[in-house]
């Protein structure tokens, strides 16, 4: 069983090419989270900068960052 997943933003969550989540992957996370997976975002931005993403991005119910 899956208990958690991390995700980098640039590329992986967000495609380099339109900087904005696909539907898809917001989709895919909300399965996830109904699962009971925790999910976190793993980043070497400063959270301070995800107030810049897409909107998809930061209103998501995230269990945390790293």
């Amino acid at each position: 069983m899956i208990r958690a997943a991390f995700f980098d933003i640039d590329g992986t969550l967000i495609p380099m090419t339109t900087r904005k989540m696909p539907e898809s992957t917001l989709s895919t996370l909300h399965a996830l989270k109904e699962k009971g997976v925790r999910l976190y975002i793993a980043s070497g931005r400063p959270p301070v900068h995800l107030t810049l993403l897409d909107k998809a991005l930061t209103s998501f119910p995230w269990d945390g960052y790293i």
